[in-house]
């Protein structure tokens, strides 16, 4: 590569986040001088975990859909999980925590073994 392709590699990338920046801002200010969130739900971010499992027979209900909101976490997390039985004799189980949760030492996977523990005990 020539020096010269190397500084405008760089120069582009340079101004790829500039823009960036630049949008982040502008966007923010836009919502502000419009209104633009008032009256809305703020978009939130979540992670989630997910395992399928298969159950016999007797244990399966078609099109059986279950969600939870909350447990085991605080009230205060926004949290839940859900469960869909698929054909053929499968079920998937899953956990979600929003990503604005407060203490830092939440574990969202843990939280996911405490609800799968205590539904695979039931």
């Amino acid at each position: 590569m020539t020096r010269q392709f190397l500084r405008k590699e760089q120069e582009v990338y340079l101004h790829f986040e500039l823009y960036r920046i630049f949008l982040g801002s502008l966007t923010e200010r836009l919502k502000r001088k419009y209104y633009l969130t008032d009256g809305k739900d703020p978009q939130t971010y979540g992670i989630g975990l997910k395992e399928i499992w298969e159950v016999k027979p007797e244990n399966f209900v078609p099109g059986l859909v279950q969600h939870t909101v909350g447990w085991p976490v605080e009230k205060e997390v926004y949290a839940g999980s859900f469960m869909y039985h698929m054909e053929p004799n499968l079920v998937h189980f899953g956990y979600v925590v929003g990503l604005d949760y407060k203490n830092p030492y939440l574990n969202p996977y843990e939280e996911f073994q405490v609800c799968f523990i205590n539904r695979k005990k039931e």
